[in-house]
């Protein structure tokens, strides 16, 4: 009885260790590189016209499939997408799914070093019908990945960021 105790206890030993091993230490090192990405990003800030920034901000998401509005950027530094149809749980053999949008909006700001920010808009119908939708404003992978991409595309320009005096 104490022999078939220890050979469970050696198994779930050896288990534990096996999961410890091989669970998901990818994804940490994956999430690790992203907040290096990121922090290496906030520290930068942009030497160069906001014209120049949102013409390149408009060429991403215009990547990404969101309707920017046509004509030249302005000097605002705002640049506010239109709706994307992100339709969730669809499938061609069971149903049409619920339908879900998404919009961006890309801030610029700051005096003779630019820095960017991004916020997604998501909208989505319930299936209790159109009058519930739910709007959320979050922060998410996708806004990340604008910005970082953004920031490897203007690293020519990128200087250290300094606080305001």
């Amino acid at each position: 009885m104490r022999a078939v105790r220890n050979r469970a206890r050696a198994v779930l030993l050896a288990g534990a260790v096996v999961l410890g091993l091989s669970s998901c230490r990818g994804c940490d090192e994956r999430w690790q590189e992203h907040l290096r990405k990121m922090a290496h990003r906030e520290g930068n800030c942009y030497a160069m016209p906001v014209r120049e920034v949102a013409e390149v901000v408009r060429q991403l998401l215009i990547e990404d499939g969101f309707p920017v509005p046509a004509g030249a950027p302005d000097d605002t530094g705002l640049i506010a997408t239109g709706w994307k149809d992100t339709t969730i749980g669809a499938s061609r053999l069971t149903s049409a799914g619920r339908p879900a949008r998404a919009r961006r909006e890309v801030f610029i700001a700051g005096g003779p070093c630019l820095r960017v920010a991004s916020r997604e808009i998501e909208q989505s119908t319930p299936k209790e019908g159109p009058d519930y939708a739910d709007t959320s404003y979050q922060h998410s992978f996708a806004e990340d990945d604008l910005i970082l991409r953004l920031d490897e595309r203007l690293q020519a320009h990128a200087r250290p960021w300094q606080p305001p005096p």
